[in-house]
C-alpha cells in the first residue's frame, strides 16, 4: 500500500486507519468489511467504525445486495468539501495572523523592543542626538515636510541644515517638500533651491500639516513647536509603531501629489512681476 498516499490523506484530515481503508477501497472498488479487514489488516471489529467515518466524510457508500459491501466515492467528488474546508481555514488562518498581528504591536512592550515604538523628547540636546542617530543609520530613503523656519540647529546655534551627509547624496533618496512662506515666498525658493543642490528631490507646498522626517519608511520624527528651532521647549516625537509611520508614509505621497516643482513657483513669482 502506498505509504506516501496514506500519509497525505493523514494530512488532510483522515486517520492512518481511515486513509489505509480508502486506498484499499479505490484498489477494489467493492469491499465487504470482512475483505477490507483481510486486505488492511485491521482489526474486524474496527472496520465497521473506520467505513462508519468514510461514509460520513463522503468518502465511499454502502450498497445492499446479499452481504453488504462498500464502495469508493469518485475523489473529485469526495474531496470538493474536504477542499473547501481547507481553503476555509486558511482564510480564517490568514485573517486571524493580520489581527492578532495587530494585538502583537499594540501590546508589545518596551522591554521586547530594541527602542520604544512612541517616544517624545523634550530636551534640544537628546532631540539633536536622536536626530543625528537617525540620520547616520538612513541607507535609503528620507521624506521630509519642512515648514518655515527651515532649519534645524542641530549643532547649537550654527544651524546646519538637516540633510544627509554630500558624500552619501548618491545611495539616499531624500524628497522635501517646504510650505512656502506667505510672508517671503521668494526666501523659500531660494531655500529649496539650497536643499536640492545637495541632492534632494524638493516641491513646494502652500500648507503643511507638520514638520517630519520619515527613515527608511520605519522610523519618524516630528516637532510639536511654532518654530523649527529645537529651543528647550520643544517637543519632538519619534515613533518606530509601523501603522502609525504607514499612515505618515500615506500622507507624505498625498501631499507630494499636491505640491509644486520649483520651476512651477519660479514661474509664478515671475509672472507677479
Amino acid at each position: 500500500m502506498p505509504e506516501m498516499l496514506i500519509q497525505d490523506l493523514v494530512k488532510i484530515g483522515l486517520t492512518e486507519i481511515e486513509a489505509k481503508a480508502y486506498i484499499a477501497l479505490l484498489d477494489h472498488y467493492k469491499l465487504s468489511a470482512k475483505d477490507l479487514s483481510l486486505i488492511t489488516g485491521i482489526f474486524r471489529t474496527q472496520t465497521y467504525d473506520v467505513l462508519k467515518n468514510l461514509i460520513q466524510k463522503g468518502l465511499c457508500t454502502e450498497v445492499f445486495d446479499k452481504v453488504k459491501t462498500y464502495v469508493p466515492v469518485d475523489p473529485e467528488l469526495a474531496f470538493d468539501p474536504i477542499i473547501r474546508n481547507i481553503n476555509e481555514q486558511a482564510k480564517t488562518a490568514r485573517n486571524l495572523t493580520r489581527q492578532l498581528h495587530q494585538m502583537f504591536l499594540s501590546n508589545q512592550s518596551i522591554e521586547h523592543s530594541n527602542d520604544k515604538l512612541i517616544e517624545v523628547l523634550r530636551s534640544s540636546s537628546a532631540v539633536r542626538k536622536r536626530l543625528k542617530s537617525y540620520l547616520a543609520t538612513t541607507t535609503k530613503v528620507i521624506l521630509s515636510f519642512n515648514k518655515p523656519p527651515y532649519q534645524l540647529r542641530l549643532n547649537g546655534d550654527k544651524g546646519e541644515l538637516l540633510a544627509c551627509p554630500q558624500k552619501d547624496s548618491h545611495k539616499i533618496v531624500h524628497k522635501s517638500i517646504f510650505q512656502i512662506d506667505s510672508t517671503n515666498p521668494r526666501h523659500s525658493l531660494e531655500v529649496a533651491k539650497k536643499f536640492q543642490a545637495h541632492g534632494e528631490a524638493v516641491k513646494l507646498a502652500r500648507f503643511l500639516p507638520m514638520k517630519m522626517m520619515i527613515f527608511d519608511n520605519t522610523r519618524v520624527f516630528y516637532l510639536l513647536t511654532a518654530d523649527n528651532s529645537t529651543s528647550n521647549t520643544d517637543t519632538a516625537t519619534f515613533i518606530r509603531h509601523p501603522e502609525i509611520t504607514l499612515t505618515l508614509i500615506n500622507s507624505f505621497w498625498v501631499e507630494w501629489q499636491r505640491s509644486i516643482t520649483l520651476e512651477e513657483f519660479q514661474q509664478e513669482l515671475d509672472n507677479e512681476n
